[in-house]
């Protein structure tokens, strides 16, 4: 191949990449740019580290580029390709900076390390729902001589009609390395043809009784127990707490549920109808599919429904001590109604802590070592560590 289509070859690559990186990282330094800061936000946390990697590559690269060549267009590449960095920077340090002033310190050179979760062991066992049947349980936990060890019931999002007990295994293995029996509770998933709105909360008291009944076989304090949940599943934990706290739910199979000491909630669907009014020209359509299919309709059909699932319905001065985290980019979860939430609880003078984090959006939590997930993961182990 000749030399010079070689050359004019890699100056496209590299033109697409950079193009790539300018509209992730400009799109989400400048934010309110429609739908491209929206696609920015979403890929910005969960690509952070090979997004910076590329990144410094292409300043190199450039930067050896005009070098040799001294040319005008090359000075204009590695301008830009310099620019993107020092944006990344800026935004790096905005959030660091204004995460660490509201609960604890995160880092950028964690964002790099490995985990090491060798020592945890996982076991997956069932327990019986109201109808007679089985769901998954898993159990992450480590093998040792330590006594009444706290637990933690973790309820995986996925709008009510996706995930499974498997989702979010690293932070569950990172709370079981912390101390914690760690316990991840499968539910029926609802579909267009079966809602499960007044279905799913009593199934999942199930398996909290499953957790009270069995926990011990693992060391575990059922005078300790603590939940976690993420979206869809924070707005199943926070219904389900609150009303095991407030005695709603109070027995199963004439079994007393045990309460709850303090809950913590990542990106959770509080309001359903905000949730249903959703506009992102990205996110709405499959904001309308999840709720619409978890209730059975609309607001308009069904307006007693969504506002029995809304939280915010159900607080009393009995409710668990509750942390939220939230990105403030948030475009499946309007966040607003995340802070009406949590000014009606602070308003309540009842314990909690809303925690929002700058350009993130919606499950950016793919890695626990990321901004979001070193957010949600450290506050959560303090938090849950004050109400012992």
């Amino acid at each position: 191949m000749n030399y010079n289509i070689l050359q004019k070859i890699c100056m496209i690559i590299y033109l697409i990449i950079m193009a790539v990186s300018a509209i992730i990282n400009f799109g989400t330094f400048i934010y309110f740019i429609p739908i491209i800061g929206e696609i920015a936000t979403l890929v910005f946390i969960p690509t952070y580290e090979i997004n910076i990697i590329i990144t410094s590559i292409l300043v190199i690269i450039s930067g050896i580029y005009v070098y040799k060549n001294r040319e005008k267009k090359g000075k204009i590449i590695f301008l830009i390709s310099l620019l993107i960095l020092i944006s990344i920077g800026i935004t790096s340090v905005q959030v660091i900076t204004n995460v660490s002033n509201q609960g604890e310190n995160i880092s950028f050179t964690e964002v790099f390390e490995m985990s090491d979760f060798s020592n945890i062991k996982v076991n997956t066992e069932y327990y019986t729902d109201q109808n007679g049947e089985k769901n998954g349980v898993n159990v992450y936990y480590t093998e040792d001589e330590i006594k009444d060890k706290p637990i933690i019931i973790y309820i995986h999002g996925g709008g009510w009609i996706k995930g499974s007990k498997d989702d979010h295994i690293s932070m569950n293995k990172n709370f079981a390395k912390n101390g914690y029996i760690v316990i991840s509770l499968d539910y029926e998933l609802s579909t267009e043809e079966k809602n499960n709105w007044n279905f799913t909360e009593k199934q999942l008291c199930y398996g909290i009784l499953w957790v009270k009944n069995n926990a011990y076989t693992y060391n575990g304090d059922t005078n300790k127990i603590y939940m976690i949940g993420d979206s869809a599943g924070g707005n199943l934990l926070l219904n389900i707490s609150y009303k095991i706290n407030n005695g709603e739910y109070d027995t199963i199979d004439q079994q007393e549920l045990p309460k709850i000491n303090a809950v913590s909630v990542i990106y959770p669907v509080i309001n359903l109808i905000d949730f249903y009014n959703n506009e992102s020209l990205i996110m709405g359509d499959s904001a309308k599919k999840m709720v619409t299919s978890y209730v059975g309709g609309n607001p308009h059909e069904y307006s007693k429904r969504y506002e029995s699932l809304n939280p915010i319905n159900h607080i009393t001065d009995k409710i668990p001590p509750t942390l939220i985290v939230v990105g403030e980019r948030d475009s499946l979860v309007p966040p607003n109604s995340t802070y009406i939430f949590a000014e009606r609880l602070e308003k309540n003078k009842l314990k909690n802590k809303l925690i929002r984090i700058p350009y993130c959006n919606h499950a950016g939590d793919n890695s626990i070592n990321n901004f979001m997930g070193q957010t949600y993961i450290k506050n959560t182990l303090k938090w849950f560590n004050s109400y012992k």
